[in-house]
């Protein structure tokens, strides 16, 4: 379906968890079941609401928001168990958890916006996401933790520099994501459907696929 392109934008760039899918359940039980491996944590269960609090945060901040007590190297042992075993989870059964319409609607969207990725979360994470929902043509590149830096506002700013972006705007479902957004200097787009609260936004979406229609009213 062609939809008529705004001036007002030239790219979207995208949050991942709560904007994108939602891994909650089974991130929760990875996490979970990672934990059961080591004897020397406390056994907790993480819960999928657990996850939706946490997500949006860089893996080494959710990880001392769950284990605060926890010795720093034992905690990022458990920390990068735990990642691998979410990673190996997601690649059998992340093609179920994408949010509806994201699919079709990114290929609405690619007809007039270059497509990126910004996220807190590691470079195999986004390999995860776009290789099993078949996503990989949709979005030109991404920038997520360390890649190139180490928070998320600044690698918005460094994909707009890096790729010439004129009119970008940012689509997340936190107020971590407004507050980075604002930070960058890009109007901020908020889901309403994820996984968090923003205290103000430039424009909202109850659904991915209002996203074209949203764009139009920049």
């Amino acid at each position: 379906m062609n939809r008529p392109a705004p001036l007002q934008a030239d790219a979207i760039l995208l949050d991942i968890d709560g904007t994108l899918w939602d891994t909650a359940e089974i991130s929760g039980r990875a996490y979970t079941d990672g934990i059961r491996r080591f004897d020397d944590v406390p056994q907790i269960t993480v819960t999928a609401d657990d996850i939706r609090r946490e997500f949006g945060k860089p893996l080494p901040v959710i990880f001392e928001d769950l284990f605060p007590h926890l010795e720093m190297k034992i905690r990022s042992r458990l920390m990068t168990y735990c990642d691998q075993l979410n990673n190996r989870y997601l690649w059998e059964l992340g093609r179920s958890l994408c949010y509806p319409d994201v699919s079709p609607t990114l290929d609405i969207l690619r007809q007039h916006y270059r497509l990126f990725i910004v996220s807190n979360c590691a470079p195999d994470y986004v390999d995860v996401f776009t290789t099993t929902n078949g996503l990989r043509d949709r979005i030109e590149n991404f920038a997520c933790l360390g890649h190139p830096h180490d928070n998320k506002a600044a690698n918005i700013a460094a994909v707009v520099e890096k790729y010439g972006l004129r009119k970008a705007v940012y689509v997340g479902d936190t107020e971590t994501d407004r507050l980075s957004a604002r930070k960058a200097g890009v109007p901020f787009i908020f889901c309403t459907y994820g996984f968090g609260r923003a205290q103000e936004w430039d424009l909202s979406i109850d659904s991915f696929s209002q996203l074209p229609d949203c764009l139009t009213r920049l």
